[in-house]
């Protein structure tokens, strides 16, 4: 998988989309309420920080915005990453991580990743 196609995974586990500054400083500068959280992401410069807006401020801002095909970009980024979340179905129990990168083990009791188990 290719860097973008991590960050949306990445984004999707800390229950989060990608946000373009550019865009949140118009939609800021338009009235709207954007806070913006960081999220540490691999890229082919390494880990960074990268912006990013909660799904529940990416919801709340696609059923807002004047522009159609900003409020359709964020509804298919929401809907993306809940997909995914829902796809993968294995969490740990006990940090709550999802998703590729991590492997599990079954305890019987529990399913941990390897980190926590």
């Amino acid at each position: 998988m290719g860097y973008v196609s991590n960050a949306m995974i990445e984004m999707a586990e800390a229950g989060a989309v990608m946000a373009e500054v550019t865009e949140v400083q118009a939609w800021r500068a338009a009235g709207h309420a954007v806070p913006l959280i960081w999220v540490e992401i691999d890229t082919y410069r390494g880990r960074r920080n990268m912006p990013a807006m909660t799904l529940e401020t990416a919801e709340r801002l696609a059923g807002c915005l004047e522009d159609e095909q900003a409020r359709d970009g964020l509804r298919q980024a929401v809907e993306d990453a809940r997909s995914y979340l829902t796809t993968v179905g294995r969490v740990c129990a006990q940090c709550g991580c999802h998703g590729q990168r991590h492997f599990f083990v079954d305890t019987g009791s529990e399913t941990l990743c390897v980190g926590c188990g």
